[in-house]
């Protein structure tokens, strides 16, 4: 066996010349053309081509890039090319121009003489019929390419053996190879090369299925033609997956071929160095060291997996996914992830940390840099379980243009088990993916929401969401009631914002606060427009009128023009004023975002998250994006520290080169939880590294403490009663003094001293509450965030004393005896910076921005973890149950694994038992749901491939192999919601009307 290295920096063309006669096998059709027409692969004699042709043929793609090194069987790096002159006809078809040749075989142009079909022709050189295997292996190729028949795989006609010569007839493609598109054209636009990348993941998902591993995916084996369809080519070096071998197969492996020792390949962190000018040829000299005439390498070096590199034949679908992703790298940048000599290439693969595909290309958004990194995970359990997988994540991203109609049709005919949003986002970012996207940061508390808005300049604003007194507002208060009937006014009006909290000290039970605190609880139903709305709708509808008085302000504020007065003093009332300004059907005005990033606690756990992103998703918002707060708190203070830096200074910002690491202690105290996060600042890139919390440990906590103080001195207290109508009193008096404790709290933030008086039945009763008692009182809510800040700064790796920066959000810990308390364990050089709700919103809309195509400004997109470990419940053979963990808290998000599922042969179905870490320091675990998994009775030992990811919202979700429907799905997400999938839309469409 032997490799070569070609003399430029890109993929080699396949000349006529003796250089290049023992080069890697060429795609039956070749990479480069001439300039004439097309005429297959190659679109021109090859043959006619010289070295001083080759010196000809640097391109854009050549100067950071070096040649493919596909490294073939056997073949001798020294061997003459002694093979004859062909007859005019084999096995029916005359030959006509050479297309390309390589270490497999040799491809023709020709005809076949009855039909009069022009066809790719393969064969054998005569010079590989005394080999080893080499029958064999050829032979292996012809039964690959007679499985598959597929529009985006190059059909096989026929094949024989003619005159002792062995051939293979395949389809004659008029194109380009992608290898010679890029060094033509230059990097592709992402539409082109993701609507590429699909058809070939649709391709291999169809030979997978036929058991077939390609083992050598590269932009040279794939070619487009004129009509837009990606072709699949050159299965030589494809084999067949382990449940499909045969007793032939086993005889080739007795034929053993040269090994390279992995040790030998293991070297240390390879030095930079210059591969030179576009121009300058590269010398062979690195691999002389590794020279042999035989070796057992397979594939293209460029795009090989670390798994092919250690064995070839452990190969499986995933190591073509690997290929395939480091393909659609080299498309969209023009060089593969990994170039440089050839030890840098296999430390690279092995080792090296996967390119950030954002800091070569502006147009790139965080989720495609995701699917790249996941494609390029060096683990084959961390990539997608299959290539359907693949197909759907490159949806989104899709362009039409370049996408075959066939395919077209097919995507709109194929039924989506998943109900994915994917195609609606695709829809709303395909038509503005030349334009700068509008976004809109949400910081949606427990009981308030902030809003920021992304302008094209790059710049944040507030969203002053609400009104009082015609005056905008930072804040907007999360209720939603409808108006009861009374004397006066007619019932039935929906309210919104402080309107509806107002009544809540007379008719508690008509008014849908605090919706975060309820998610998941069933009897939480409040009556809103005759039906009864659970707390995730009542969220949708305070998100959709959030999101509408956001988009009135800002236009109104662009006009210059006073705002609308609302018929009441908040502008939650629902009199008509947002469809005034923005018209009635106010979702697809100009000023809609494409996008929305919703912030939450780090600590929320999967019911929490997934019910605020179904939520959004019920009210209408587009792209949905889930940002932790802390992260959102940095990033805003990182946008600040740029800003004073910018005004300070006449010289330009510093890059993040010229600034170094600091650690940051992120704390939120506020009504939705408990949240403690240390992250690491490196330039302008944010990492949450470790974190800690709960959301049962939040503020209401601390003005419970009030309430239990306010209603322990009380005289007149009612008692609550079996009968419902007979409570009425007792809620009544309840909500006064839950009101009370919440404002008492408030006044003793400020003052230390205050009294509450509360009126019920005709009676008034005042009450005087100091702060000295209150704060005695919290002294074991203070220990839970010392133990909290501890926790975190324990799961970092790092002591409190070394934190550079403090950010707080929490208007109780501005207290100063809290706050000396909290935080004596910090250093005395740490900073310690408050921040407050809008705060929190441009930081999300921020975090935002910098993962979306031309806002970035040089600032990377924060890097989050997950902030518990999931896993399921596995039974052992003692029949003892045990919890395997699948990805583990402070594991960087997105992440994925596999897992196989077992059972035995009396098993019906397959159990997986989903848990979640729980608890203020993760001791324990609750349960998530179940899935329950047929299986067919035949099966003795059923088995089942289980893909389990974290996406980048922290949201996890459960992929399944079907064997029977060829492909993965997705399973049903847990924990289920109070709205089920099947609701969505009629709850989505109820929204819209009443918001």
């Amino acid at each position: 066996m032997s490799s070569s290295s070609s003399a430029d920096d890109s993929p080699s063309p396949e000349y006529d010349s003796g250089e290049f006669a023992s080069s890697d096998w060429a795609p039956p059709i070749s990479h480069h053309s001439s300039s004439g027409g097309a005429t297959g692969s190659a679109r021109g004699h090859l043959g006619a081509r010289d070295e001083e042709g080759l010196q000809r043929s640097i391109d854009y793609t050549q100067a950071p890039c070096q040649d493919e090194n596909s490294i073939s069987i056997e073949l001798d790096d020294d061997e003459p090319d002694e093979s004859g002159p062909l007859p005019e006809v084999i096995g029916g078809y005359r030959v006509g121009t050479r297309l390309g040749r390589g270490g497999m075989g040799e491809v023709f142009q020709a005809e076949h003489r009855s039909m009069g079909r022009t066809v790719a022709l393969k064969i054998l050189p005569a010079k590989l019929l005394g080999r080893s295997g080499s029958i064999e292996r050829f032979h292996e190729e012809i039964r690959a390419a007679s499985r598959l028949m597929h529009p985006n795989i190059v059909t096989a006609f026929d094949a024989g053996q003619s005159e002792g010569i062995h051939f293979l007839a395949m389809e004659f493609v008029d194109g380009k190879t992608l290898s010679q598109i890029v060094a033509e054209e230059g990097p592709l636009s992402i539409g082109d090369a993701t609507s590429a990348v699909r058809q070939a993941a649709f391709a291999l998902h169809h030979a997978h299925a036929a058991g077939i591993i390609h083992r050598d995916v590269k932009p040279g084996n794939l070619m487009r033609s004129k009509e837009g369809t990606i072709k699949l080519l050159d299965l030589g070096l494809a084999r067949f997956a382990r449940n499909w071998h045969n007793a032939n197969e086993s005889k080739l492996g007795n034929s053993k071929i040269g090994i390279i020792d992995p040790k030998q390949l293991a070297s240390p962190p390879p030095q930079p160095h210059n591969n030179g000018s576009p121009g300058s040829p590269q010398t062979h000299e690195s691999l002389h060291p590794l020279s042999s005439p035989r070796r057992s390498l397979l594939g293209t070096l460029a795009f090989i997996s670390p798994e092919q590199l250690e064995d070839p034949e452990s190969a499986d679908a995933r190591s073509d996914q690997y290929s395939l992703g480091a393909t659609l790298f080299y498309l969209l940048v023009g060089h593969p992830p990994f170039p440089g000599e050839m030890i840098d290439q296999i430390y690279g693969h092995r080792h090296g940390e996967i390119p950030d595909l954002m800091t070569y290309r502006q147009d790139v958004d965080l989720t495609l840099a995701n699917i790249v990194n996941r494609m390029l995970a060096k683990s084959p359990a961390q990539r997608y379980a299959s290539m359907d997988e693949v197909a759907r994540a490159m949806s989104p991203y899709d362009n039409d243009r370049s996408t075959p109609a066939w395919v077209l049709d097919f995507a709109e005919r194929k039924v989506d088990e998943e109900r994915s949003t994917a195609n609606e986002v695709s829809r709303s970012t395909r038509a503005t993916r030349n334009k700068i996207l509008s976004v809109l940061g949400i910081d949606m508390g427990l009981t308030h929401a902030a809003t920021a808005v992304g302008l094209p300049d790059g710049n944040i604003q507030n969203g002053w969401p609400s009104l009082t007194s015609g005056r905008p507002q930072p804040l907007f208060r999360m209720a939603v009631a409808e108006r009861p009937a009374t004397s006066n006014t007619p019932g039935g009006e929906v309210l919104f914002g402080q309107a509806a909290y107002e009544l809540r000290k007379d008719y508690p039970h008509l008014v849908s606060h605090c919706q975060t605190m309820y998610f998941g609880r069933h009897e939480m139903l409040r009556r809103v427009a005759g039906r009864m709305c659970p707390p995730l709708v009542a969220a949708a509808l305070c998100l959709r009128r959030l999101v509408g008085n956001t988009l009135m302000n800002h236009c109104t504020a662009q006009k210059s023009t006073p705002p609308p007065v609302p018929g009441s003093h908040d502008s939650g009332s629902s009199d008509g004023s947002i469809d005034s300004v923005l018209g009635a059907t106010w979702q697809r005005h100009e000023s809609w975002p494409d996008a929305v990033a919703i912030t939450v606690p780090g600590c929320y756990d999967q019911l929490h998250r997934r019910s605020v992103y179904t939520a959004a998703r019920i009210a209408g918002l587009p792209s949905v994006r889930l940002i932790d707060r802390g992260v959102a708190i940095a990033q805003f203070a990182l946008r600040s520290d740029q800003g004073d830096a910018e005004k300070q200074s006449d010289q330009p910002p510093r890059t993040s080169a010229d600034e170094g690491p600091e650690t940051i202690l992120y704390v939120g105290l506020t009504g939705q939880a408990l949240d403690v996060s240390v992250i690491r600042r490196r330039g302008r890139k944010i990492e949450q590294i470790a974190s800690a919390g709960h959301w049962q440990q939040n503020a209401t906590t601390w003005s419970s403490r009030l309430v239990e103080m306010i209603q322990s001195r009380l005289v007149h207290r009612p008692r609550r009663r079996s009968n419902p109508n007979a409570n009425r009193s007792w809620l009544l008096h309840a909500a006064k003094v839950q009101i009370a404790g919440e404002r008492a709290m408030n006044s003793l933030l400020l003052l230390p001293e205050t009294s509450v008086e509360i009126q019920h039945d005709g009676k008034t009763e005042t009450v005087q509450l100091s702060r000295a008692k209150w704060l005695e009182s919290c002294e074991v809510l203070m220990t839970s965030i010392e133990q909290c800040i501890a926790l975190a700064c324990s799961r970092a790796e790092i002591s409190a004393e070394n934190i550079s920066r403090c950010f707080v959000l929490s208007p109780i810990l501005r207290l100063p005896p809290i706050r000396q308390r909290v935080f004596a364990s910090l250093g005395k050089n740490t900073s310690i910076e408050f921040f407050d709700y809008p705060d929190a919103a441009i930081g999300a809309a921020a975090c935002l921005m910098s993962e979306l195509p031309g806002h970035r400004s040089g600032v990377l997109p924060a890097q989050c973890s997950a902030s518990h470990s999931v896993g399921f419940v596995v039974s052992e053979a003692t029949g003892k149950r045990k919890i395997l963990p699948i990805i583990t808290r402070g594991t960087p998000t997105p992440s994925r694994t596999n897992r196989q599922l077992g059972g035995t042969a009396k098993d019906e179905a397959l159990t997986l038992a989903l848990v979640e870490s729980s608890g203020l320091q993760d001791e324990a675990w609750h349960t998530l749901g179940r899935h329950r998994i047929a299986v067919d009775a035949s099966e003795q030992s059923p088995t089942r491939k289980i893909g389990f990811e974290v996406d980048i919202n922290g949201l996890l979700s459960v992929h399944l192999e079907r064997p029977d429907l060829g492909r993965t799905v997705r399973l049903p997400s847990l924990p289920e919601l109070d709205v089920s999938l099947d609701q969505w839309e009629d709850w989505r469409e109820w929204v819209e009307d009443q918001a």
